[in-house]
């Protein structure tokens, strides 16, 4: 009987891990996706296509996660601004906001302009350990 009860209770265990393997994974990617959108609230507005470009490359190998957030659009001459307009508009450069980003700066909770990347990444916090205990049934 005590076998039989201590076996049920490492299987459980084993299946327990698996689920907060996955939930790792699971809460790595929200993360991830929440760095995206806290990018995408931050960067310059003109056209649009800025914001709209964003993408999000997330990979879970084993025990390692991977995520890119990236932006590369293209201005009607085939020119990739996106780097420059997160380097050269402030706070990173000395370039001021447009119209439009100064308008947008009045609806977000975050300050709009460049580097709005690194920024995103520095101002998104997540905690992994309470999303696992939340979504652990």
């Amino acid at each position: 009987m005590y076998n039989n009860r201590l076996y049920a209770f490492k299987r459980k265990l084993i299946n327990h891990l698996d689920d907060i393997h996955t939930l790792v994974g699971d809460g790595m990617y929200e993360y991830a996706r929440e760095i995206c959108e806290t990018a995408k609230k931050m960067a310059p507005r003109d056209s649009g296509e800025l914001e709209e470009s964003f993408s999000l490359d997330f990979k879970m190998t084993g025990n390692t996660a991977e995520f890119v957030v990236s932006t590369d659009p293209i201005d009607e001459n085939g020119k990739h601004y996106g780097k420059e307009a997160s380097g050269n508009i402030s706070p990173a450069g000395e370039w001021n906001l447009g119209d439009k980003s100064v308008e947008k700066q009045k609806s977000v909770d975050v300050i709009v302009g460049g580097e709005f990347i690194e920024r995103a990444v520095l101002e998104t916090k997540f905690d992994l350990t309470k999303y696992v205990k939340d979504n652990l049934k």
